[in-house]
């Protein structure tokens, strides 16, 4: 009981200093790093997904798209 306290006391904190949950941060750091990649290498996606910690490239697709308005190969198309 003391643990899941603890983790929400620091979920909270946590929330309050960024503006978002932890999960939420996780996928905006994964998206920022997917674009990174898609506009500075020729990796196909699939690839791309498994170097951000996806489990593949369609819930990549799901979660950029969420996070950056576009799907990553659009946004890569616009970059190179």
């Amino acid at each position: 009981m003391i643990e899941q306290i603890a983790w929400r006391s620091l979920e909270r904190k946590f929330r309050e200093f960024y503006r978002c949950s932890p999960w939420e941060m996780l996928c905006r750091l994964r998206i920022a790093r997917a674009k990174q990649l898609l506009a500075q290498t020729n990796h196909p996606i699939g690839v791309i997904s498994d170097l951000c910690g996806f489990n593949d490239a369609e819930r990549m697709a799901v979660v950029f798209k969420r996070v950056a308005g576009e799907p990553p190969s659009s946004f890569r198309k616009t970059r190179v």
